[in-house]
């Protein structure tokens, strides 16, 4: 890899970690008062579109959508909307 900055990896990343390499930074899911940002409470809208009300967005990182997707689960913060992904680890290149 010969990017100089910060990358988010998958978990499984882990398995062939090399730390004469790689530095990790961090993780792109944290909890309290280490998170970045936290969401007001958000309207879940299902694959099949049904609705409840959850505080899910605070839980994982999430990526804001221009538009919400067809079939797929969303999250509609106050005209916003947000599709939930999964937790990565956040690495550096040491030899750049």
């Amino acid at each position: 890899m010969d990017y100089p900055g910060v990358m988010g990896v998958p978990i499984t990343f882990l398995e062939k970690y090399n730390p004469d390499q790689f530095e990790i930074v961090g993780t792109s899911q944290s909890w309290d008062e280490q998170r970045s940002k936290a969401y007001p409470p958000q309207v879940q809208v299902s694959a099949d579109g049904r609705k409840s009300t959850v505080m899910k967005l605070n839980d994982a990182p999430a990526l804001q959508l221009q538009s919400p997707p067809a079939g797929k689960t969303y999250y509609a913060v106050g005209g916003d909307y947000f599709q939930a992904v999964y937790a990565r680890i956040l690495i550096r290149n040491k030899r750049l």
